[in-house]
C-alpha cells in the first residue's frame, strides 16, 4: 500500500518539474507541469482539452482514500482514463493571457503538437496508484 502510493505521489511531484506538452506558437518550457497545475482549471470547461485538469483532484481523492481500495482504484482509473484522453485531443486555450485579462477569453485556441515527459509521468502517476490498489484487491480476495 506504502510503497504504490509513495511512488505515485513522487511519479506526480516529479511532473511538475517537466514540460507536459507543447502548442503552435508556445515554448516546451513555458507549460511545466506545475503551471498547468495552478493554472489549468481555467480551461476546464472550455471546450478543449482543459478538462482533462480534472484529472488531477481525482487522483487526489485516489489517495485520499488509499485505505479503501476499491474507492481508490475507483478514482485512479477514472484519473488515468482522463489523463489518457489528454493524448487524443487536438486544442486547448492558451495557459497565458493574450492581451488584457479581460480579453483573455477572447485567446485563440492553440494546436497540441508534442506530448513531453511531464505528461508521461502525470499518467504514470495514476497509473500505478491503479495497478496497486488492483493488487491489493486482489490479493484480498485470493486471501478469502
Amino acid at each position: 500500500m506504502k510503497i504504490t502510493l509513495w511512488i505515485s505521489i513522487s511519479l506526480y511531484v516529479l511532473s511538475l518539474f517537466f514540460s507536459g506538452f507543447s502548442t503552435s506558437g508556445i515554448q516546451k518550457n513555458d507549460d511545466i507541469g506545475l503551471f498547468l497545475v495552478l493554472f489549468g482549471w481555467y480551461d476546464v470547461f472550455g471546450g478543449n482539452a482543459g478538462y482533462t485538469w480534472l484529472a488531477n483532484p481525482v487522483l487526489w481523492g485516489a489517495w485520499l482514500v488509499i485505505r479503501d481500495p476499491k474507492k481508490s482504484f475507483v478514482f485512479g482509473l477514472i484519473a488515468s482514463t482522463i489523463m489518457l484522453l489528454f493524448a487524443f485531443s487536438r486544442t486547448i486555450k492558451s495557459p497565458v493571457p493574450c492581451g488584457s485579462w479581460l480579453e483573455s477569453s477572447d485567446c485563440p485556441h492553440l494546436t497540441i503538437t508534442k506530448l513531453y515527459l511531464g505528461y508521461y509521468l502525470w499518467i504514470a502517476s495514476a497509473i500505478v496508484s491503479v495497478s496497486g490498489n488492483s493488487f491489493r484487491i486482489l490479493s484480498v480476495q485470493s486471501r478469502r
